[in-house]
């Protein structure tokens, strides 16, 4: 609820009208922090992928590794 609050606070002060028109202009400042935003955000998707497969890899091994004796003698 609270991430939500401040770009639903920024977002109200426009006027729709002006944004679909595209008459809307940002400056320079903020068109580089919102490109900055979204490669940061695409490298940190890819990160946590990678780091999902490589968990998952782990996984597999460790659930079917041999363990050098039978389970059902023990």
């Amino acid at each position: 609820v609270l991430a939500g609050l401040y770009p639903a606070f920024v977002l109200a002060g426009f006027t729709p009208v002006t944004v679909l028109k595209g008459s809307f202009k940002t400056g320079k400042k903020g068109t580089a922090l919102r490109i900055g935003l979204v490669v940061f955000q695409f490298a940190l998707s890819i990160a946590l992928i990678g780091v999902t497969l490589i968990i998952q890899q782990q996984l597999n091994y460790v659930q079917h590794k041999d363990l050098g004796y039978h389970k059902e003698q023990v």
